[in-house]
């Protein structure tokens, strides 16, 4: 089993209510790098990516970013905004906040379970 498939299957298993995060916030003020960057208080999850649409969202957003091995999970805010997890050797299990506008930020050496902690 690759890194890929191995995040596709920890996603499955974290994010089994797609109910329970949409809706939740992300204060920007958890991560320095957020609050420096980006003019929003707050990032609102609109959509849990269904894992079967993983391929189409990662094949639509992998031209804009800037890091290779990074698949978008929630949608926020509108769909220009999108959070994702690396499977790549250097970046395996990191979550990363994407931003059309504003690049792509590594939110501070998160894993899946301690990103989670912080949405209200």
């Amino acid at each position: 089993m690759d890194n890929y498939q191995k995040i596709t299957l920890l996603l499955k298993d974290k994010i089994n209510n797609t109910v329970l995060l949409e809706n939740k916030v992300l204060l920007t003020s958890c991560y320095k790098n957020l609050n420096t960057e980006i003019p929003e208080d707050k990032i609102i999850i609109s959509e849990v990516i269904p894992d079967d649409e993983y391929e189409t969202v990662l094949t639509n957003f992998a031209p804009y970013m800037e890091i290779d091995n990074l698949l978008p999970f929630l949608v926020a805010m509108g769909g220009n905004q999108v959070f994702c997890i690396g499977y790549g050797a250097e970046n395996y299990g990191l979550i990363y906040y994407y931003d059309m506008d504003f690049g792509c930020f590594e939110l501070e050496g998160d894993n899946l379970d301690n990103f989670l902690l912080k949405l209200a």
